[in-house]
């Protein structure tokens, strides 16, 4: 979407899936239609506001698993997100529309596979490099498997957008958040974005955080930045004079739903009063 400055900024609604068969919450006797129904619901309402794109990810599926997801997670994703793009078809209506795919907590591997599979645009990695310590235990990124796992598929048109500090983590190692973000692109070879979170689903990012982004434009002049968490229509504008006009775009889940609480469904007012404050104060 355009600013009323005329820059492209990037917005991008989550679309939290109820839970999955093998987790659980899964109802049995439901079975995947209510998870299928919803996740249209909430990518219809996406597309016909304007946003940028949004991004399927298993939150319903707590607790999650540190690493690997078993099978029966990415045949459901990948029925879901089929089901979905057949049946709402962002594309036809707004050309830059992208998907993207999360599997948490950190599976970078079934996230590419489900992309390949449904022609997704970009994978979220919470812990792309480096390690973190988490509610799942430590969790060390995989870049060397990821990127080597993404080749091997032929599935480089799949992005990497990976989180820097990641929210629900504590770094093992804390750098300078410009060496951070440095090494991901540089060592780690993230191509699509770096995303910047709060502490906690919801939590806007730190002021210290933000403040650091103009280095970070200057240094990765070609890498999206984005705000990861925290986003609302009524804060979007200040989050972006702390980062110094640095912000490229936000992911934005919890202040969409209703109520602001982030397992409810997703509010058509609240997306469109998003809308209207990027289009009308950045």
């Amino acid at each position: 979407m355009k600013t009323k400055s005329g820059k492209r900024f990037e917005c991008i609604g989550m679309i939290h899936l109820l839970p999955l068969p093998g987790s659980p919450g899964f109802d049995e006797l439901e079975g995947l239609q209510p998870v299928i129904d919803r996740a249209e619901q909430e990518l219809d309402i996406y597309v016909k506001t304007g946003l940028s794109g949004a991004i399927f990810e298993n939150l319903g599926d707590a607790p999650y698993f540190p690493g690997r997801v078993p099978p029966e997670t990415v045949a459901a994703m990948t029925r879901v997100v089929t089901s979905c793009l057949n049946d709402v078809d962002p594309f036809s209506a707004n050309g830059e529309f992208s998907i993207g795919i999360n599997v948490l907590r950190n599976d970078a591997i079934s996230a590419i596979a489900i992309s390949k599979a449904v022609g997704a645009q970009f994978v979220r990695v919470n812990v792309h490099d480096g390690a973190a310590a988490t509610d799942q235990g430590i969790i060390s990124g995989t870049a060397h498997e990821t990127l080597r796992y993404r080749k091997a598929i032929g599935a480089e048109n799949v992005l990497i957008y990976a989180d820097v500090r990641v929210k629900h983590a504590t770094p093992l190692q804390r750098r300078p958040v410009l060496q951070e973000s440095e090494d991901l692109v540089a060592r780690a070879l993230v191509d699509g974005a770096l995303v910047y979170t709060g502490v906690a689903t919801g939590a806007e990012p730190a002021a210290d955080v933000l403040s650091q982004l103009p280095r970070v434009r200057e240094a990765l002049p070609r890498t999206k930045l984005l705000v990861g968490s925290g986003a609302t229509a009524g804060n979007i504008a200040s989050l972006a004079r702390l980062a110094g006009g640095s912000l490229d775009g936000c992911i934005v889940g919890t202040s969409l739903k209703d109520g602001g609480v982030v397992r409810n469904v997703v509010d058509e007012s609240r997306v469109r009063a998003l809308v209207k404050a990027i289009e009308a104060e950045l």
